[in-house]
């Protein structure tokens, strides 16, 4: 599975590229063009791929003066999507996202990927499209703990951090919204 797929990527950064040794990395403008962002948990998998991913950006040994804990901030004025589509299949909460944007800018305030929050200013979608699908879902058996894939050390379920994502403006227009709901039966 590919986790993200661009045929064009433009980046126009606000600041050197050494704010990457600083951990933060400024950005005027990012325009993603014919996209996809593919994100999958399946069935016995405490984790889902982009939280793996996240989850590498922190240090599992924050007790250490060696080695303290990366904050790293990906500071995006503008984002311009054309042509993308974001897919989040997850099979222990039994459910799919699928949100097709033909078009859509977004202005962002911050964007904190080692605490995965996104705080976003406004989001503008047009002729765009978002599928919800919910299915029979497939629990974890031992729901007490998770393995950290990195180390794969026991960590509390509960200690798991959670994507959180504010708009304050939200635009949808032109498009369709569908929901199913296969759980019954």
């Amino acid at each position: 599975d590919t986790l993200l797929y661009s045929e064009k990527l433009e980046i126009d950064f606000e600041s050197s590229l050494f704010g990457l040794f600083r951990k933060n990395l400024s950005v005027e403008a990012l325009s993603l063009h014919n996209t996809q962002l593919n994100i999958r948990r399946d069935t016995g998998q405490y984790l889902d791929d982009i939280q793996v991913l996240l989850n590498r950006l922190k240090n599992e040994k924050q007790d250490t003066i060696a080695a303290p804990p990366i904050d790293f901030r990906l500071n995006i004025k503008e984002m311009e999507l054309d042509r993308v589509l974001y897919s989040r299949i997850d099979s222990i909460n039994g459910n799919t996202l699928e949100a097709y944007v033909k078009y859509g800018r977004m202005r962002v305030k911050e964007i904190d990927l080692a605490e995965q929050n996104f705080d976003i200013l406004l989001a503008d979608f047009r002729n765009s499209d978002i599928k919800v699908i919910n299915f029979k879902p497939h629990p974890l058996e031992e729901i007490a703990q998770a393995i950290d894939p990195k180390t794969e050390n026991k960590i509390p379920i509960d200690s798991l951090d959670l994507l959180s994502i504010k708009i304050d403006q939200f635009r949808f227009r032109d498009g369709t919204f569908k929901l199913d709901n296969f759980r019954k039966g």
